[in-house]
């Protein structure tokens, strides 16, 4: 069984693929398209903006962005803090990214600030006809 979960235009695949030939077609003409739920250790949200501001100015060199930053308004902690659709020209980008030293010289912010984080590939996928 597969469910889809829609954020904007970006749909992530919780359960396998059926039709694996329509995703790697989307994946060629799209980049790389990642979903990361990001949730934050309780009162180090200052941090958890500090090491984003960061992570982001790195990602920029290599060609990613964020795409999309979602604050979830849920105060149960089992929920994430914030959603990011985070989007590579290539695999080559996302992986020069995440061997980045200056990346790795955040870690220690990071652990203060994150205390998990979920990554889930996307493709992107064309607007519904009338939305």
């Amino acid at each position: 069984m597969r469910a889809l979960w829609r954020l904007g235009r970006v749909y992530i695949a919780t359960g396998a693929c059926e039709d694996a030939g329509l995703m790697a077609r989307h994946e060629q003409h799209s980049g790389v398209t990642l979903v990361a739920a990001l949730y934050v250790n309780a009162g180090h949200e200052q941090e958890f903006e500090q090491f984003e501001t960061h992570a982001a100015r790195i990602m920029s060199r290599y060609g990613g962005h964020i795409d999309r930053r979602v604050r979830c308004t849920s105060t149960d902690s089992t929920q994430p803090y914030e959603i990011h659709v985070v989007a590579f020209p290539d695999e080559s980008a996302l992986a020069r990214y995440r061997s980045d030293g200056e990346l790795a010289s955040l870690g220690e912010l990071r652990s203060r600030a994150i205390r998990a984080t979920t990554v889930w590939r996307g493709v992107e996928l064309p607007e519904f006809k009338g939305s």
